[in-house]
């Protein structure tokens, strides 16, 4: 069986990273703001309160306080720009239109 939604979380906070929940099946956050967690690192206490659902989805925060650039290249034209810039990184997800390529300074 796999990873519970807590339990990814969790792993992410391990690698630095601050997450924020989402809606099920969504990109949308499902608290009222989210801003804070820009500023403001979470433990793992904070993620039973956050996470109560098991189909809810984990964003993750990027910008200093995940140490995490992510570059989202869409489309013909996002994968052109990619290799025009000569960008690549060893962690990509694909996604439906494209690619993400992840950064870190950690």
């Amino acid at each position: 069986m796999g990873m519970s939604v807590l339990q990814a979380a969790e792993e992410y906070l391990k690698l630095g990273w601050n997450v924020v929940p989402l809606k099920p099946r969504s990109k949308e956050p499902s608290i009222a703001s989210w801003k804070y967690l820009q500023t403001t690192r979470l433990t793992s206490s904070d993620l039973s309160a956050l996470f109560p659902s098991e189909d809810m989805n984990i964003g993750i925060v990027t910008g200093s306080i995940s140490q995490l650039v992510v570059v989202d290249a869409d489309g013909p034209e996002g994968l052109s720009s990619l290799r025009r810039l000569s960008l690549s990184s060893s962690v990509i997800a694909l996604s439906g239109k494209g690619r993400h390529l992840y950064f870190s300074n950690t």
